[in-house]
């Protein structure tokens, strides 16, 4: 896989003197179609010297290269085959190493996607690093998103089950420059997942090392904003998984697929999700939002959809829609909830508050809290 390819090889192959593009002296009489010719040679010895003089030859040679792939003789094709992976490697890593080596941007040696990521993304150093990672693991991507980009939903999604299968069978995690890569044409490709694709790349995010680049890594401001482009993004199912992801990762992002729940009526498809969607987008707004908000949040202090019925400290308690906004507008206020009556409420760091502890035990106790905040509302205009 070409995201756990290193310049250490890069460098490898320079020291073994097969660096595509080198100059040839006049005294090397390396004419690339009798080279080609000779790869079908009946002695080994004069097979073997033939690839390693093409190799030499580099790019120079790559028509005679791609011409002796359609040779009847499977001697000679098969060795062009493997001579052009290594000659386009050998070019690939050149191209890449000079790339990082040049700070001032203004080449992108023929880099793939690279004037759009610094459109979006930026052009420093860090960044072009992590544009360097994602060019080793996934290039195909980037430059079907360059070339065609009309494929590059298909493609990306396609990949993306790929590396989930991978991970299922043989247990290896993709690489951050694979998942970097992912994220990043979510964002900007004019892609629309179905809901198991996007729990894949939500998936992606919470294992290991990218979770720990998000949080804390040195690179963590560039995969939040790109991850904060596709969340904005997100509609329906994907919309839930979205807003968590925003919510893990502290990204104010998540107030948009919110908001869009909050004051849109939802596709009758989601009828069976709504009332998750709905606690989901309070709870995002409650933890991203401001007082500006709470005129929002005041569409559903009508709504007695149950959210939950857990048991807390022997208690058994009843969390409505209604319940879980009111707990939001609370906070929003600048106040907390267990002040006007929200006896059980837990608070959590990533959520704000544990939507199913903001319920009540009986209707009394739910009245009395709305017209604790009735008054304040009414108090504080």
């Amino acid at each position: 896989m070409r995201g756990n390819r290193t310049f250490l090889s890069f460098l490898l192959v320079l020291s073994l003197g097969f660096a595509a593009g080198r100059e040839v002296r006049a005294d090397e009489p390396l004419q690339p179609r009798r080279l080609v010719k000779q790869l079908g040679d009946s002695r080994f010895a004069v097979r073997e010297r033939a690839a390693r003089q093409l190799a030499r030859i580099g790019l120079e040679a790559l028509p005679e290269l791609q011409q002796g792939t359609r040779s009847p003789d499977r001697e000679v094709s098969s060795r062009c085959e493997q001579i052009l992976v290594k000659v386009r490697e050998i070019d690939f890593q050149r191209r890449l190493h000079a790339f990082l080596m040049n700070r001032d941007g203004n080449s992108d040696y023929g880099l793939s996607g690279w004037q759009m990521f610094r459109t979006n993304v930026g052009d420093g150093p860090v960044q072009r690093g992590l544009f360097a990672e994602m060019q080793q693991a996934e290039w195909p991507l980037l430059q079907s998103l360059e070339e065609n980009p009309e494929r590059a939903s298909e493609l990306l999604t396609a990949r993306m089950h790929e590396l989930q299968q991978i991970q299922h069978a043989i247990g290896q995690l993709p690489a951050v420059g694979s998942v970097a890569t992912m994220i990043y044409l979510a964002g900007i490709s004019d892609t629309n997942f179905d809901a198991r694709t996007a729990q894949i790349l939500t998936s992606f995010c919470y294992q290991q090392p990218l979770r720990e680049e998000i949080q804390s890594g040195r690179r963590h401001a560039i995969l939040q904003n790109m991850l904060g482009t596709w969340i904005r993004r997100c509609e329906g199912w994907s919309a839930y998984q979205a807003m968590t992801l925003a919510m893990i990762f502290d990204i104010e992002s998540g107030l948009t697929p919110a908001l869009q729940i909050l004051t849109s009526p939802l596709p009758a498809e989601l009828d069976s999700y709504r009332r998750y969607l709905l606690q989901h987008a309070i709870l995002t707004t409650a933890k991203f939002g401001d007082e500006s908000h709470i005129r929002i949040l005041e569409g559903q202090l009508g709504d007695e959809t149950v959210c939950s019925t857990p048991t807390i400290n022997k208690t058994k308690i009843e969390a409505q829609v209604r319940d879980i906004a009111l707990a939001a507008m609370i906070h929003l206020s600048g106040k907390s909830p267990d002040q006007f009556g929200f006896q059980h409420i837990q608070a959590n760091p990533t959520y704000v508050f544990n939507y199913n502890s903001a319920g009540f035990a009986n209707d009394r106790d739910r009245q009395a809290a709305f017209k604790k905040w009735y008054d304040f509302a009414s108090a504080n205009k």
